[in-house]
């Protein structure tokens, strides 16, 4: 999803502006790629969807951050391309 833009968004809350945002990128195609359709789910939902156990309380960023890892983690232990590899 979008959560670049809400870093942004929280960003300008504590008056923090001004300082760049890392690059983006949306893997919800490379998910859907790979047979996962996130539509109308969410990143807490992204480790259970892809076969691996979610680790945490749900709806925590770093709990929601580990489950979209592990889901790139087993997609990719199958045999799935690694979008982190630079060719």
């Amino acid at each position: 999803g979008r959560d670049d833009l809400v870093f942004a968004e929280n960003l300008a809350l504590y008056g923090w502006t001004g300082l760049p945002l890392p690059p983006y990128s949306n893997a919800n195609p490379w998910f859907k790629e790979n047979g996962i359709d996130l539509k109308g789910k969410h990143a807490c939902d992204v480790a259970e969807l892809s076969g691996a156990e979610f680790p945490g309380r749900k709806h925590t960023a770093l709990a929601d951050a580990k489950g979209v890892a592990l889901g790139f983690i087993a997609l990719i232990s199958r045999g799935a391309p690694n979008p982190f590899l630079t060719h």
